[in-house]
């Protein structure tokens, strides 16, 4: 039941991120801070996910303290699928930080690969 409501997450997060790109990428002429405001949300959501995968980090280092709650998969799933994949991923390679599970692994770069070709269907449109 936490996988599928995990999963459920960050299709939402996911789709709220593509409906954010097209309406940012739709209103360029009308609007050029649109494109402003997309490359200055890029790179605060992207700071976020590198923050957060700083702070699990710690915590993870600390885990025998009491009341030490760490940031949930959750969390770092949809962070992710806002946006944040450039973040979180180099937040794994830098702080060597969930490396070795193998779901993060391999679905980080998928929510990558799968914003990117939606954005690139999008520019095609």
């Amino acid at each position: 039941m936490k996988t599928f409501r995990t999963f459920i997450s960050v299709m939402v997060s996911m789709l709220l991120f593509i409906l954010f790109v097209k309406l940012c990428l739709d209103n360029q002429e009308q609007f050029p801070i649109a494109l402003r405001v997309l490359a200055i949300y890029a790179a605060i959501i992207n700071l976020y996910g590198l923050l957060i995968m700083y702070v699990d980090k710690k915590k993870s280092m600390k885990a025998a303290v009491r009341n030490n709650r760490r940031v949930s998969e959750r969390q770092l799933f949809i962070v992710t699928a806002l946006g944040g994949f450039l973040g979180t991923i180099m937040g794994m390679r830098l702080l060597r930080h969930k490396t070795k599970k193998k779901h993060f692994n391999l679905l980080f770069p998928l929510i990558l690969i799968v914003e990117v070709a939606a954005v690139v269907v999008i520019l095609s449109s």
